[in-house]
């Protein structure tokens, strides 16, 4: 279960590394429409947050705590902002 919930807190970073996108104006797109326009990007991120948080997860017995939430979300927000760097054609 603790694995699922870490997924989830990752993948809730890559959501809100969209949002702040959109609310300084770099892509007008919806979320579901910027993640089908920029595909590539979007998969190559979406597989790094998936194999960063299994690599977190195997390290060790991982306790749901504040510092690990955070350590989730920041994987989400960093690789998503580092891989999905593609211009907006909006």
């Amino acid at each position: 279960m603790s694995f699922i919930t870490l997924i989830l807190t990752a993948y809730f970073g890559l959501f809100l590394h969209w949002l702040k996108k959109r609310t300084r104006k770099q892509t007008l797109s919806s979320f579901k429409n910027y993640m089908l326009k920029h595909r590539n990007a979007t998969k190559n991120s979406v597989i790094s947050i998936f194999a960063a948080i299994t690599a977190l997860y195997a390290a060790g017995d991982i306790e749901l705590s504040k510092q690990t939430f955070a350590i989730a979300f920041g994987i989400g927000y960093s690789l998503d902002s580092a891989l999905n760097k593609t211009p907006e054609e909006d």
